[in-house]
Protein backbone atom coordinates (compact mmCIF):
# COMPACT_ATOMS: atom_id res chain seq x y z
CA UNK A 1 0.00 0.00 0.00
CA UNK A 2 1.52 3.71 -0.84
CA UNK A 3 1.35 6.41 1.20
CA UNK A 4 -1.15 7.98 -0.25
CA UNK A 5 -3.37 5.09 -0.45
CA UNK A 6 -2.80 4.73 3.10
CA UNK A 7 -4.54 8.14 3.64
CA UNK A 8 -8.20 8.98 5.03
CA UNK A 9 -8.09 12.73 3.75
CA UNK A 10 -7.78 13.16 -0.27
CA UNK A 11 -4.17 14.35 -0.56
CA UNK A 12 -4.13 13.98 -4.37
CA UNK A 13 -2.77 17.65 -5.25
CA UNK A 14 -0.24 17.25 -1.72
CA UNK A 15 1.29 14.25 -3.74
CA UNK A 16 0.81 16.30 -7.33
CA UNK A 17 3.03 19.09 -5.68
CA UNK A 18 5.66 17.11 -4.45
CA UNK A 19 5.77 14.81 -7.73
CA UNK A 20 6.16 18.53 -10.13
CA UNK A 21 8.79 19.26 -7.26
CA UNK A 22 10.69 16.41 -7.92
CA UNK A 23 10.51 16.31 -11.43
CA UNK A 24 11.48 20.53 -11.77
CA UNK A 25 14.94 19.31 -8.69
CA UNK A 26 15.58 16.86 -11.99
CA UNK A 27 15.19 19.53 -14.60
CA UNK A 28 16.79 22.63 -12.72
CA UNK A 29 19.96 19.85 -11.69
CA UNK A 30 20.46 19.09 -15.39
CA UNK A 31 20.09 22.83 -16.71
CA UNK A 32 23.01 23.57 -14.35
CA UNK A 33 25.39 21.28 -16.00
CA UNK A 34 24.72 22.61 -19.38
CA UNK A 35 26.18 26.08 -20.46
CA UNK A 36 22.85 27.46 -21.44
CA UNK A 37 22.08 27.35 -17.16
CA UNK A 38 21.37 31.31 -17.49
CA UNK A 39 18.97 30.70 -20.52
CA UNK A 40 15.70 32.40 -20.96
CA UNK A 41 13.91 28.82 -20.74
CA UNK A 42 15.84 27.95 -17.91
CA UNK A 43 14.94 30.99 -16.34
CA UNK A 44 11.22 30.96 -17.44
CA UNK A 45 11.51 26.81 -16.09
CA UNK A 46 13.00 28.07 -12.71
CA UNK A 47 10.26 30.91 -12.32
CA UNK A 48 7.08 28.83 -12.52
CA UNK A 49 9.08 26.17 -9.98
CA UNK A 50 9.72 28.48 -7.07
CA UNK A 51 6.74 30.58 -7.39
CA UNK A 52 4.56 27.18 -6.74
CA UNK A 53 7.15 26.40 -4.03
CA UNK A 54 6.51 29.35 -2.45
CA UNK A 55 2.86 29.41 -2.36
CA UNK A 56 2.95 25.49 -1.38
CA UNK A 57 4.82 26.65 1.87
CA UNK A 58 3.22 28.90 2.77
CA UNK A 59 -0.11 27.70 2.70
CA UNK A 60 1.19 25.16 5.02
CA UNK A 61 2.80 26.91 7.36
CA UNK A 62 0.09 29.81 7.11
CA UNK A 63 -2.88 27.73 7.10
CA UNK A 64 -2.42 24.12 7.58
CA UNK A 65 -0.30 23.26 10.04
CA UNK A 66 -1.92 25.78 12.37
CA UNK A 67 -5.01 23.65 11.95
CA UNK A 68 -2.86 20.60 12.92
CA UNK A 69 -1.49 21.99 15.77
CA UNK A 70 -5.03 22.43 17.55
CA UNK A 71 -5.51 18.84 16.57
CA UNK A 72 -2.16 17.54 18.40
CA UNK A 73 -1.98 19.80 21.54
CA UNK A 74 -1.78 16.77 23.37
CA UNK A 75 1.05 15.10 21.58
CA UNK A 76 4.81 16.91 21.68
CA UNK A 77 6.07 14.06 19.50
CA UNK A 78 3.35 15.12 16.72
CA UNK A 79 4.23 19.17 17.21
CA UNK A 80 7.67 18.74 17.10
CA UNK A 81 7.47 17.25 13.78
CA UNK A 82 5.51 20.23 12.90
CA UNK A 83 8.42 22.52 14.31
CA UNK A 84 10.81 20.70 12.01
CA UNK A 85 8.40 21.37 8.60
CA UNK A 86 8.58 25.24 9.56
CA UNK A 87 12.60 24.75 10.55
CA UNK A 88 13.37 23.50 7.09
CA UNK A 89 11.38 25.75 5.10
CA UNK A 90 13.12 28.40 6.50
CA UNK A 91 16.11 26.86 5.27
CA UNK A 92 15.29 26.24 1.70
CA UNK A 93 14.62 30.07 1.53
CA UNK A 94 17.84 31.14 1.50
CA UNK A 95 19.01 27.98 -0.77
CA UNK A 96 16.29 29.51 -2.83
CA UNK A 97 17.82 33.12 -3.35
CA UNK A 98 21.73 31.54 -3.93
CA UNK A 99 19.61 29.67 -6.65
CA UNK A 100 18.74 33.14 -7.69
CA UNK A 101 21.97 35.04 -7.35
CA UNK A 102 23.25 32.30 -9.16
CA UNK A 103 21.30 31.98 -12.82
CA UNK A 104 20.86 35.73 -12.44
CA UNK A 105 24.79 36.28 -12.29
CA UNK A 106 26.20 36.58 -15.80
CA UNK A 107 30.06 36.22 -13.62
CA UNK A 108 28.67 33.23 -11.97
CA UNK A 109 30.88 30.13 -13.19
CA UNK A 110 29.76 26.92 -13.62
CA UNK A 111 30.81 25.65 -10.15
CA UNK A 112 29.04 28.16 -8.89
CA UNK A 113 25.91 27.40 -10.62
CA UNK A 114 25.74 23.33 -9.81
CA UNK A 115 27.03 23.99 -6.56
CA UNK A 116 23.91 26.20 -5.62
CA UNK A 117 21.49 23.78 -7.06
CA UNK A 118 22.79 21.02 -5.73
CA UNK A 119 22.61 22.11 -2.10
CA UNK A 120 18.74 23.36 -3.19
CA UNK A 121 18.13 20.16 -4.62
CA UNK A 122 19.29 18.31 -1.11
CA UNK A 123 17.82 20.31 0.86
CA UNK A 124 14.39 20.04 -0.87
CA UNK A 125 14.49 16.51 -1.25
CA UNK A 126 15.32 15.95 1.88
CA UNK A 127 12.49 17.86 2.91
CA UNK A 128 10.07 16.31 1.13
CA UNK A 129 11.17 12.96 1.88
CA UNK A 130 10.32 13.67 5.64
CA UNK A 131 6.80 15.65 4.92
CA UNK A 132 5.68 12.30 3.18
CA UNK A 133 7.40 9.97 6.10
CA UNK A 134 6.23 12.16 9.14
CA UNK A 135 4.38 14.88 8.75
CA UNK A 136 1.56 13.86 6.23
CA UNK A 137 0.50 10.75 8.21
CA UNK A 138 -0.51 12.84 11.34
CA UNK A 139 -3.19 15.19 8.96
CA UNK A 140 -5.20 12.08 9.66
CA UNK A 141 -5.59 12.38 12.70
CA UNK A 142 -5.06 15.99 13.50
CA UNK A 143 -6.89 17.51 10.59
CA UNK A 144 -10.93 16.59 10.22
CA UNK A 145 -12.37 16.31 6.51
CA UNK A 146 -13.91 19.36 6.43
CA UNK A 147 -11.10 21.38 7.77
CA UNK A 148 -9.04 19.12 5.30
CA UNK A 149 -11.49 21.36 2.52
CA UNK A 150 -12.09 24.64 4.25
CA UNK A 151 -8.11 24.57 3.84
CA UNK A 152 -8.24 23.54 -0.07
CA UNK A 153 -11.14 26.01 -0.53
CA UNK A 154 -9.10 28.60 1.22
CA UNK A 155 -6.07 28.35 -1.26
CA UNK A 156 -8.62 28.07 -4.65
CA UNK A 157 -9.81 31.72 -2.92
CA UNK A 158 -6.74 32.85 -2.22
CA UNK A 159 -5.16 32.46 -5.42
CA UNK A 160 -7.91 32.60 -7.73
CA UNK A 161 -8.10 31.39 -11.19
CA UNK A 162 -5.17 33.39 -12.96
CA UNK A 163 -3.27 30.83 -10.84
CA UNK A 164 -5.07 28.04 -11.97
CA UNK A 165 -4.13 28.39 -15.17
CA UNK A 166 -0.58 27.97 -14.47
CA UNK A 167 -0.99 25.58 -11.75
CA UNK A 168 -2.36 22.70 -13.86
CA UNK A 169 -0.33 23.15 -16.88
CA UNK A 170 2.77 22.97 -14.83
CA UNK A 171 1.59 19.88 -12.80
CA UNK A 172 0.84 17.78 -15.79
CA UNK A 173 4.41 18.97 -18.06
CA UNK A 174 6.22 15.78 -18.28
CA UNK A 175 2.72 13.50 -17.80
CA UNK A 176 4.06 12.57 -14.18
CA UNK A 177 1.27 10.01 -12.81
CA UNK A 178 0.63 12.23 -9.72
CA UNK A 179 -0.34 14.99 -12.41
CA UNK A 180 -2.91 13.30 -14.54
CA UNK A 181 -4.45 12.29 -11.08
CA UNK A 182 -5.05 15.93 -10.43
CA UNK A 183 -6.13 16.81 -12.83
CA UNK A 184 -8.89 13.96 -12.38
CA UNK A 185 -10.03 16.19 -9.27
CA UNK A 186 -11.26 19.28 -12.10
CA UNK A 187 -15.02 19.23 -12.49
CA UNK A 188 -15.08 18.48 -16.32
CA UNK A 189 -15.69 21.86 -17.63
CA UNK A 190 -12.78 23.07 -16.16
CA UNK A 191 -10.49 19.73 -17.31
CA UNK A 192 -11.82 21.12 -21.24
CA UNK A 193 -10.98 24.49 -20.01
CA UNK A 194 -7.47 23.66 -18.94
CA UNK A 195 -6.86 20.57 -22.44
CA UNK A 196 -8.20 23.14 -24.74
CA UNK A 197 -6.82 26.81 -23.64
CA UNK A 198 -4.32 26.45 -20.46
CA UNK A 199 -1.86 23.99 -21.27
CA UNK A 200 -1.83 25.45 -25.09
CA UNK A 201 -1.33 28.62 -23.63
CA UNK A 202 1.45 27.48 -21.06
CA UNK A 203 3.06 25.49 -23.67
CA UNK A 204 3.76 29.17 -25.38
CA UNK A 205 6.46 29.78 -22.99
CA UNK A 206 9.79 27.42 -23.68
CA UNK A 207 10.55 26.22 -20.33
CA UNK A 208 13.81 24.13 -19.19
Amino acid sequence: MTAQAAQKLDMTMMFGFHAAFRRDLDRLAKASETPGASSASVQAGWLVFKTELDRHHHAEDDDLWPVAREGLASDPEGLAVLDAMEAEHSVIDPLIANVDAALEDPNSTAESKTKAVAEFRDALTKHLDHEEKDAIPLLDRSVTPEQWKEFSNKQRKKHGMGHAKVLFPWMLDGDIPEGRAVLGLLPPPLRLINNWFWVPAYKKTPRW
